[in-house]
């Protein structure tokens, strides 16, 4: 039993009792084992630290059941066994020893011939016969040595003491295979003397350099086996302790790597210098030095691992035969085995340039060794495959290991603190010791090992953990690997392990090969990928999507963290390491100029981090792919378009490529570096500000994906401004009309990206910043001949925003809305952000979005205005807008999220979507995930499962489909969630657009004069918006009315003035435009109906005052239009309505209605005073009464005559008692 996640003591009773009284146990996967008399129990404890305190206690139950137990049968008793190794105890070191294979006792006896050698100061290792002949040393002396290396504080762990072996016995034992040291004996130096030149003596001076080997490998030992993590004593973050390591990544940049491939080494030197100088200063032997710098073994064994990272991702250009040159000496160093791809590239060298016929199978030209390194690769059977074929995937797997990268997808971009980790992961691997490594989301982890894969022919298989993942679930998915593998390498990643309630069960697996009783083959490897367990500091998240947090179904508190993950297990953080992040890793700026060559400049004072050298690929990766063939093309309104370009004198085949080349000489290079760094300077600074400015360190907050995010925007943006611009038959205006749309589309990608996920002033602060980021850059990047055009420099911050919203305004334009939805802000903003993420997602562009903020924000209104606006059935004239090429109609499944929403139920909706893209490619189906957040807490932690949706797609049919997701939300999600989408947060909407809103409503699409004063309109939304929606707004009032309340107001004004009752009901009863004036009565009605209902009355009747006082200051006299039959009451036209609404509740038929209101109402023939209402807001006014009408209403059936926003008005009825039973029959329901 597993007592670090056993949930608490109850657990750890209901198993012992069911063990003790019912002498079975039903294990995980339901099998049923009896009670047996040799049984024994092992409670797994945490180490050290809280845990193992709190674990003891909960084993003090165990006395408790000495005293049910059946007589003779059970007895339990605590036996601890914790202790470290010491040489007091029964010494394990040499049974851990035997445990191994030989290599284990020559790593043994090589270290005790170091340690002889060292003392003797020879740096001179004996012969390698001499050490198969030395006897192994006693069970204490083994400990001794160990303990001696490691220096443990407080004693040496058995586990360390068993990685410690495994590294020495992978590393000493390769030392020891190398031929010049296996064939090294005192009849073959005197030969080699004999027979050879200078450096002379090559055998003697190898043992001399092994001496060195060995002194290497003790010294970085602990960086390979064990993170040191301090003890956790008290409830702090996962992070935090990181934090503390005794040895980070920075650190292992100090010391070169020593790797072995085949019969050679390879020094690896993250500091540029030669690590051989140093050896070779060690000695002071002038033979020795001779023999390190000779041309066939010191100079060719060391690489600077800036060179590598030069040559593997910044030299796409290179010729295919240097290029196959180049990564035959890189694949050693950065694959797991020594010779892989060898065969690909022979066979590729021996194809370039031939002419080869399609049909010639690929085994009669190929040899075996290639189609079987390929088949590890792709795992297609080239037995049955065509030459070609295999050329061109050959192709594709050298192109994803370098910068050339033409198969469709960026770059993997290898920096040198990346390439320590490939590293750093390489050792560990082939040493079977544990990778597991912490890091932020975003930060590269998942694609550093993908590419690690492609260079060792691994396959690698990614398990997507997410909270709803049972034991079980594992093990189904780790047996379909083991059956695909067939005997073959795999390596297994575990992505967001620590997402796993039952997190344990991950350790079993990973550490000791077994899961749920099953033995795990040694051909499966595992990779553990985790976020940190790190509480969120409100102060993190000052602006953006900060909600109340929403509590659900775990302890109160668990929704406060950055990550939606649970406290990993003790075992695993003996081996977690921080895996870093991009923005902590600096180049020197002369070499980050050498790494591009020069095609992109960088500011004087810049820090060039990791984030910076990634920004810089893949802007010029998009400019590559995707801006220089950008062409106008043939769209619809191109000819009205060219009739207007002639004008201008310039050719009317416009392209972006050509307004470069007309700009500058060379083909416009100049003008491209110049967008290349000015793109990569805002991109940079954006991620900058937010991270260190608006969020104020949190590392979560922007990540690498936001990147990629932000560069693919801008040519997506350039085509929506381009068929605009044909479809609206807009002229040009101007020399430069690329310029201006390339320009226009940076500010938009900028807004798009990190400017819509802030509030309204703290965006306004940001586009400051950028603006004059953007101003000092242009300054530094001189260019002419292009005008203001060429990435013209805002004048300021609103400068950038008025792009975004030109852009947005004109697109809004060509939206099938209906009559009373306003083309404001909010809509704007939701429906051109949807757009740009559904309409420019593909294969590799998969961007999902994330809509979050107060009810009524037009979130949802934004998607469905979309997919009716892009249907290939309308006949609509503004759907043609959308009919450009690649741009598909929009079918929506949709996902109700519950605090209960399990994994499978987002599975589920995604297999529907999946299928419906596999039977109509010619649509975009699309995920939609209602109300998202109210999952937040929940114990399933189902949107875990998102994360592989969203980063590998679902398969369907034998094909992977990545389908767009839309989550849509009142509250934020998790950092890994949210880094994952592009983000809108929709907050409080300003004075203008409440304005523009109710305009909308009142008038419609269809031009006309509102009939309401915009005066009173003004100061309508003036007090709405300071009573309900401000900072300052009362929170009694705040929290129980929103922007649906002010839709629903303003819709009933638009009702009741648009349609007159005599119209409605078919008679007159005097001038008309006495029925179209608002009045007191529907002002109050109108209160009590969309504003009613608040739990504090008092509060309910101040807002009402506040309202009413907005419509009538004074309160006037309400003429009558109608009498009542019943009770010859007259009344108003409001009030006549409420009555008929009460009376005729459940009749449908309209003439039956019609009969029922001239039986309720007649016209009055006299000038009178309404006074239904009168002490309205009164103590002595019954709710009742009111609930009655207001009850009425919202059930009345006015066919034709409701609003869109007030379709449907439903009605949540709080009483006592069954007084609202009895409402309900008091109108004949």
């Amino acid at each position: 039993i597993n007592a670090e996640y056993m949930g608490d003591t109850a657990f750890l009773c209901r198993f012992l009792l069911q063990y003790v009284v019912a002498g079975a146990l039903v294990d995980s996967v339901g099998n049923v084992v009896s009670r047996n008399p040799l049984d024994v129990i092992a409670l797994e404890l945490p180490s050290e630290g809280i845990r193992l305190k709190n674990a003891l206690e909960a084993m003090q139950l165990l006395s408790v059941f000495n005293t049910i137990h059946p007589p003779k049968e059970v007895l339990l008793e605590n036996k601890l066994h914790f202790r470290p190794l010491n040489q007091e105890s029964d010494c394990v070191i040499f049974f851990i020893a035997k445990s191994f294979n030989q290599n284990a006792e020559i790593a043994l006896r090589m270290l005790f011939m170091y340690q002889q050698c060292k003392k003797d100061g020879s740096f001179l290792m004996p012969y390698a016969k001499t050490l198969d002949s030395f006897p192994l040393p006693s069970e204490k002396d083994c400990f001794s040595l160990i303990e001696s290396i490691l220096a443990h504080p407080g004693g040496v762990p058995a586990g360390l003491a068993f990685r410690a072996l495994k590294y020495f016995s992978f590393q000493l034992s390769e030392i020891y295979k190398s031929p010049l040291f296996t064939i090294s004996t005192a009849e073959s130096d005197a030969a080699d003397i004999a027979n050879s030149e200078d450096p002379g003596n090559r055998l003697r001076n190898f043992r001399y350099l092994v001496f060195h080997f060995v002194e290497h490998t003790l010294k970085t030992a602990r960086k390979y086996i064990s993170s040191s993590v301090p003890v956790l004593d008290v409830d702090t973050g996962e992070d935090t302790r990181l934090a503390h390591l005794e040895s980070t990544f920075a650190d292992w940049s100090k010391d070169p790597f020593l790797i072995f491939a085949g019969e050679t080494y390879e020094m690896i030197s993250v500091s540029g210098d030669n690590p051989l100088h140093e050896i070779a200063g060690a000695t002071g032997s002038e033979p020795f030095q001779r023999f390190l710098f000779g041309q066939d073994v010191g100079e060719n064994r060391w690489h600077s691992a800036f060179e590598i990272c030069k040559n593997v991702t910044f030299k796409p250009q290179n010729e295919a035969l240097e290029q196959y040159s180049i990564l035959r000496k890189i694949l050693p160093i950065i694959g797991l085995e020594s010779n892989f791809g060898f065969q690909i590239l022979d066979t590729l060298f021996m194809l370039n340039g031939r002419m080869i016929a399609e049909t010639i199978p690929a085994i009669e030209l190929i040899s075996e060794g290639a189609l079987k390194e390929l088949h590890h690769i792709t795992w297609k059977d080239y037995q049955k495959l065509s030459v070609l074929e295999f050329q061109r995937d050959a192709l594709e797997w050298v192109d994803s290991l370098t910068g050339a990268s033409t198969h469709g997808a960026p770059p993997f971009v290898l920096t040198v603190d990346s390439l320590v980790r490939l590293l750093a992961i390489k050792t560990r691997l082939v040493c079977e010791i544990p990778v597991v490594f912490m890091g932020e989301t975003g930060c590269g982890k998942t694609h550093l090992l993908k590419f690690f894969c492609r260079a060792s022919g691994l396959h690698l298989e990614i398990i997507d953990v997410h909270g709803g993942m049972q034991p079980t679930d594992l093990l189904e998915q780790i047996l379909v690997i083991l059956n695909d593998a067939q005997g073959r390498r795999v390596l297994v990643l575990l992505d967001e392990m620590n997402s796993m309630l039952a997190v344990w069960i991950v350790k079993e697996l990973v550490f000791d090969n077994f899961l749920l009783g099953r033995r795990i083959p040694s051909n499966l490897q595992f990779v553990c990928l985790m976020n940190p367990w790190r509480i969120r500091e409100p102060v993190n998240f000052a602006s953006g999507l900060d909600f109340s947090p929403y509590v659900g179904n775990r302890a109160v508190g668990q929704v406060d963290l950055v990550y939606d993950v649970n406290r990993s297990p003790e075992a695993f953080m003996v081996f977690v390491w921080p895996f870093g992040d991009p923005v902590s890793s600096f180049t020197e700026r002369a070499k980050a100029l050498d790494l591009w060559s020069n095609r992109t400049f960088i500011l004087p004072d810049t820090d060039v981090s990791d984030e910076f050298i990634f920004t810089e690929s893949i802007v010029n990766w998009i400019v590559q792919h995707k801006l220089f063939e950008f062409e106008c093309g043939s769209q619809a309104g191109q000819d009205q378009w060219d009739e207007e370009v002639e004008e201008t004198n310039i050719t009317t085949q416009l392209s972006l490529t050509k307004d470069f080349k007309a700009a500058g000489k060379n083909e416009g290079t100049h003008h491209w570096i110049v967008f290349r760094s000015l793109l990569c300077v805002l991109i940079s600074e954006s991620q900058q500000y937010l991270r260190n400015v608006v969020f104020r360190g949190e590392m979560s907050s922007v990540s690498l994906r936001d990147i990629y995010r932000a560069a693919s925007l801008v040519p997506f943006l350039m085509k929506v401004q381009q068929r605009a611009m044909a479809f609206f038959g807009i002229a040009p205006g101007t020399k430069f009309v690329y310029f201006k749309f390339l320009t226009i589309s940076v500010s938009c990608a900028i807004v798009l990206n990190y400017g819509l996920r802030l509030d309204t002033q703290t965006r306004l602060n940001f586009f400051k910043h950028i603006a004059q980021v953007w101003r000092d850059a242009r300054k530094v990047f001189d260019v002419s001949n292009s005008g203001d055009s060429f990435l013209k420099v805002p004048p300021d911050g609103e400068s950038i925003y008025a792009d975004f919203d030109s852009v947005a305004e004109t697109f809004c334009q060509s939206l099938i809305l209906e009559d009373g939805i306003a083309i404001n802000q909010a809509l704007k903003e939701n429906a051109f952000s949807l757009f740009c993420s559904v309409m420019g997602y593909t294969a590799t562009d998969g961007i999902c979005q994330f809509i979050g903020g107060c009810p009524g924000s037009t979130k949802t209104l934004g998607f469905d205005v979309l997919c009716v606006s892009t249907d290939r059935h309308s006949k609509d004239p503004r759907a043609e807008f959308f009919r450009a090429e690649g741009w598909m109609p929009i079918k929506k499944y949709v996902l109700q999220c519950t605090p209960d929403s399990v994994a499978a139920d987002i599975e589920r909706i995604a297999q529907t979507a999946a299928r419906m893209q596999h039977l109509n490619p010619d649509c975009r189906c699309v995920i939609l995930l209602e109300e998202v957040g109210v999952t937040v807490g929940s114990k399933h932690n189902p949107l875990m499962y998102l994360h592989g949706l969203i980063d590998h797609g679902v398969k369907f049919n034998g094909k992977i489909y990545k389908i767009p997701i839309v989550g849509i939300s009142n509250w934020r999600l998790d950092a890994s969630k949210m880094n994952r989408m592009r983000v809108t947060f929709r907050g409080t909407p300003s004075l203008d657009d409440l304005v523009q809103t109710a305009k909308a409503i009142l008038v419609g699409q269809t031009p006309g004069r509102s009939m309401v004063h915009p005066a009173v309109l003004q100061k309508f939304a003036q007090t709405f918006h300071r009573c309900v929606l401000s900072e300052n707004a009362d929170p009694l009032i705040s929290w129980f009315y929103g922007m649906r309340d002010f839709y629903a107001f303003v819709s009933m004004l638009q009702i009741h003035l648009s349609v007159p009752l005599s119209r409605q009901m078919n008679c007159s009863v005097g001038r008309l435009e006495d029925e179209r004036q608002i009045s007191l009565h529907l002002v109050q009605w109108v209160i009590q109906v969309n504003l009613g209902g608040h739990p504090d009355v008092t509060v309910q009747n101040a807002l009402a005052q506040e309202i009413q006082n907005t419509f009538f200051p004074v309160p006037p006299a309400e003429r009558a239009l109608w009498v009542n039959n019943d009770s010859r009451t007259p009344v108003c036209e409001m009030c006549a309505r409420m009555e008929f609404y009460a009376a005729a509740t459940t009749l449908l038929d309209v003439q039956k209605r019609r009969q029922c209101f001239h039986r309720l109402m007649a016209p009055s023939q006299r000038s009178e005073r309404c006074s239904e209402l009168d002490g309205l807001g009164q103590s002595h006014f019954g709710t009742h009464q009111l609930s009655k009408y207001v009850l009425a209403y919202s059930l009345n059936v006015n066919f034709g005559l409701v609003s869109r926003m007030y379709r449907v008005r439903h009605v949540l009825l709080f009483s006592r008692g069954i007084v609202g039973v009895h409402l309900i029959f008091t109108l004949n329901l």
